[in-house]
């Protein structure tokens, strides 16, 4: 299982940093699906759009490939940290 910290913004207009764990879902299913309902609920709290689309796309790719999604996730901050540290000014 693997931790994501996101920066997810609440009822209150607030941004904070929230733990998301990403093991190994079903399917059929988002692999957040039932910790952003949670945080909808009970902190009224949304993640980005664009994170919640991303994981679904990688959660995609890891069934149609028979790999673990954790595998999948670690490999896509490992690219999009190579690829942000580029862009980065000297």
């Amino acid at each position: 299982m693997r931790q994501l910290m996101v920066p997810c913004t609440f009822d209150t207009g607030e941004t904070a940093m929230f733990p998301f764990f990403v093991g190994q879902p079903c399917a059929d299913s988002h692999p957040l699906e039932q910790q952003l309902a949670w945080l909808a609920r009970e902190r009224g709290g949304q993640a980005p759009q664009e994170v919640v689309d991303s994981l679904a796309q990688v959660h995609r790719l890891a069934v149609e490939q028979s790999t673990k999604l954790e595998d999948l996730v670690v490999y896509a901050m490992r690219e999009a940290a190579v690829v942000s540290a580029a862009d980065s000014p000297p």
